[in-house]
């Protein structure tokens, strides 16, 4: 085991990201108003984030967020729910978004 989390099968590891209640919490009302859109904003992975493994970045762009489709959201975006795959893990980036800070947020 390392001083940064638990060694993980692979040899990487897992350092530990706990998760913080920054921005607003993503209720079913809300997402029908913003469609996700924190979703589609592009950002980096801090280290930490990257070597715990949990959110999948882009193999040409290092530690840049993994985004698919013709739209460009993210990669663990369930497209039917619009719910985050990794909320419990999810990024500081994705954390801190607060879509009532949007032109039209969701009320």
């Amino acid at each position: 085991m390392s001083a940064s989390g638990a060694d993980k099968p692979d040899g990487s590891v897992a350092a530990s990201v706990a998760p913080q209640a920054s921005g607003p919490l993503c209720t079913p009302e809300m997402l029908l108003r913003c469609g996700a859109y924190c979703c589609h904003i592009g950002f980096q992975l801090t280290d930490e984030e990257a070597r715990a493994g949990f959110a999948k970045w882009h193999p040409d762009f290092p530690y840049h967020i993994l985004q698919v489709g013709p739209e460009g959201r993210c990669v663990h975006l369930d497209p039917e729910t619009l719910r985050c795959t990794i909320y419990e893990n999810r990024p500081q980036a994705c954390r801190n978004f607060d879509c009532r800070k949007l032109p039209n947020p969701p009320r």
